[in-house]
């Protein structure tokens, strides 16, 4: 992971989302209805000193884990939009952020730049790059236009390597 990569610049806004509630073992709400933070979150987990829970469960049984579980530094991902959290509602109430940030916002935090005219036409890949390249560093962001996106997640040394490699599948 590059130290200037989207995988470094979440993992330390998560931190200090975490960091606010003053206890040290704070926890995040993550809406997530587009379902396209749910992977990243937990690559993100993994080096970013928090605990996830991405499990898509209903909120009653989330609830009731929550209920039950140690105070620790944590994210909860649901995949709702915030004004559908239901049975979960208590526990957003005592988070220390509930994050609702959608892809494109969220990359335009992290330094980003695509232009309106641009995001109509990259929307539907910008899930993808962001999975492809979360460790990279942020200058590599700067090729993602309209007219390299889908060759530069998909080019003909990725397609000669699967085919080459046995087991090796699009998914990695």
């Amino acid at each position: 992971m590059s130290p200037d990569s989207f995988q470094g610049w979440l993992c330390q806004e998560i931190g200090g989302l975490l960091n606010r509630s003053g206890t040290g073992s704070g926890f995040i709400v993550w809406c997530d209805p587009g379902r396209v933070w749910k992977d990243l979150l937990a690559v993100a987990a993994q080096s970013g000193g928090f605990e996830l829970w991405a499990d898509d469960t209903h909120e009653l049984l989330l609830r009731d884990r929550m209920q039950s579980a140690a105070a620790a530094r944590r994210v909860i991902w649901l995949p709702v939009a915030r004004s559908g959290i239901t049975y979960f509602k208590v526990f957003e109430l005592r988070a220390a952020e509930v994050v609702s940030w959608t892809l494109p916002e969220a990359l335009s935090k992290y330094g980003v730049d695509i232009s309106p005219e641009h995001l109509a036409e990259l929307d539907s890949l910008l899930a993808a790059h962001a999975k492809e390249w979360f460790g990279r560093p942020l200058s590599a962001w700067k090729e993602l236009t309209p007219g390299n996106a889908k060759g530069a997640l998909m080019d003909d040394d990725f397609i000669l390597e699967i085919l080459a490699t046995p087991g090796r599948t699009f998914e990695g």
